[in-house]
């Protein structure tokens, strides 16, 4: 009996062993080979992100930029040594390297199972606690004439009002296109309730540039600006009139074309 326990025992050792190198194979090879190219497909994303941003300055010459960092708040300490090994490619990647980013891959694993983490089921577990979006956080950069800081209140204060509100839309037109990024089908929908309100016209045509290059699907309402500036390629817009002791409201439809303004009376035209 006690030779059949002993057996048993240095099995249960060996397959838990085994089991330990294969998942920590697995976990560092094909799920951090996975990681490592989702941060770099992020990082880029940024970069591109601030590219735009950077070309799209207020009138004194501000910019708005995105700094994408990690977050050790979430994750523990460790993050950082295990992101900057999945920022390493595999081929170059040290025995030490691979050993931290095998063991913080590993403990993100034993979180999901204890149920550390949020997360109907541990599928669902381990899908949160392998989400490198968790291990980082964003924060805006404000750069002036005068000097670079981060971006607050306090620090686009100084501006006028019209230059306050476009450092405004300016990263949450980035957020909205980032956000749409996840998928290649989805409409890129932006809705703005008096769109632009308080800007002035140039800045204005600045952002709809922005959203532009962003390829975003603006759906806007404004009470008298009809956005018709060369920085759009094309614009549907329908012009909404209530006439006296009329029943209804009138929807007289025009188009843009980049260059010329025309109506439509699609009445008419049937």
């Amino acid at each position: 009996h006690r030779a059949l326990g002993d057996d048993a025992e240095q099995r249960r050792l060996a397959i838990a062993a085994e089991e330990r190198a294969l998942i920590e194979q697995h976990l560092r090879d094909e799920v951090g080979n996975h990681l490592g190219n989702c941060l770099h497909a992020a990082a880029t994303q940024v970069k591109q992100m601030n590219s735009i941003l950077r070309d799209h300055p207020t009138n004194s010459g501000a910019t708005v930029q995105l700094h994408w960092e990690v977050d050790d708040t979430g994750a523990g300490p460790s993050v950082r040594a295990a992101v900057q090994a999945l920022l390493t490619a595999p081929s170059t990647r040290d025995e030490s390297a691979s050993a931290v980013l095998a063991t913080f891959l590993g403990d993100r694993v034993g979180i999901a199972r204890r149920g550390e983490i949020e997360g109907a089921d541990l599928a669902e577990r381990l899908t949160n606690a392998l989400d490198y979006r968790r291990w980082y956080h964003f924060k805006l950069g404000y750069k002036t004439r005068g000097g670079e800081g981060e971006l607050t209140a306090k620090s686009v204060g100084a501006g006028s009002g019209g230059q306050q509100a476009k450092v405004g839309h300016l990263p949450l037109l980035a957020a909205a296109a980032g956000f749409y990024s996840s998928s290649d089908t989805a409409p890129r929908l932006c809705f703005l309730d008096e769109a632009f309100a308080g800007i002035d016209g140039p800045n204005t045509a600045d952002l709809l540039a922005v959203s532009v290059k962003l390829d975003l699907d603006m759906v806007m309402t404004n009470y008298d600006a009809w956005f018709c500036v060369p920085e759009v390629p094309g614009l549907a817009i329908y012009h909404l009139e209530k006439l006296p002791d009329t029943v209804g409201v009138a929807a007289i439809r025009y188009e843009w074309d980049g260059d010329r303004q025309q109506e439509l009376d699609l009445w008419l035209d049937g």
